[in-house]
């Protein structure tokens, strides 16, 4: 679980890939890019690393390893490491104190993406808030829902870019990423499809009954949170998003 900037902690060994990288294999050092504090860098929109989470460092370097997601430096550098390398990095940035070299640039106001961050606007375009997803304040939630609060804004936009491209940016393969579009299919009832799609895009933040999920400790989606309104939700038991996906529970009186 990804700590929040203000949580302290010592700070650990440091590890020669870190401080030195290997030159024999053409890895330069980590904290050049990532800063030795391990809070990024706006000139080089490198990500904070810092207490970000252990396995999720893990698991992203393993998409650079195979292809999920593509970077001119980070992918060739990847493929060098070990997995016994790559563990320890991960632990070792795990460790850090969380620390961030964010700069915002003085021409934007937070308070302009604050309305997104924490109420998205489902309403017009869609969009969940932030931190139904990354956690309250965007301190992260779990593997699979990282950390946005002391990112640096460069590396931000970088990511949000390549998400809307559609560029790979790593785990393609988690149900529900990205909202993806469904394929259409003969009109009428199909409660046998309606539970295979429900289960495959739709569980991981509504439930497997449509009660609410949660990503990590943190709930990520519920029938009173701003994207799903009680309009969809039936009053909160999820019986007019099953009916409607074709889906039948024990929970639902239809």
């Amino acid at each position: 679980m990804p700590r929040p900037l203000s949580a302290r902690r010592r700070r650990p060994a440091s590890h020669p890939l870190v401080t030195e990288g290997d030159p024999d294999r053409g890895i330069a050092p980590c904290s050049g890019c990532h800063q030795p504090n391990g809070g990024g860098s706006e000139a080089g929109a490198a990500a904070r690393l810092a207490g970000i989470g252990e396995q999720y460092i893990v698991n992203q370097i393993e998409n650079f390893r195979n292809g999920n997601r593509n970077h001119p430096v980070m992918t060739p550098w990847a493929k060098e490491l070990t997995d016994a390398e790559v563990k320890a990095l991960a632990a070792y940035y795990d460790a850090l104190p969380p620390a961030s070299n964010a700069v915002v640039p003085p021409n934007l106001k937070r308070e302009d993406g604050q309305w997104l961050a924490l109420y998205g606007d489902w309403p017009n375009r869609r969009l969940p808030a932030c931190q139904q997803c990354h956690g309250p304040l965007g301190i992260g939630a779990g593997a699979d829902f990282p950390a946005l609060a002391g990112q640096p804004y460069s590396y931000l936009v970088n990511q949000m870019a390549n998400w809307g491209t559609g560029a790979p940016v790593g785990d393609k393969d988690i149900p529900g990423r990205g909202y993806p579009k469904l394929e259409k299919t003969a009109d009428g009832f199909d409660p046998e499809r309606g539970a295979v799609v429900y289960a495959e895009h739709c569980a991981i933040c509504h439930g497997e009954n449509g009660e609410g999920g949660y990503a990590g400790t943190e709930m990520v989606c519920s029938a009173r949170a701003r994207c799903c309104r009680r309009r969809d939700h039936d009053g909160g038991n999820g019986r007019s998003h099953r009916r409607r996906n074709g889906i039948r529970s024990s929970r639902s009186s239809s």
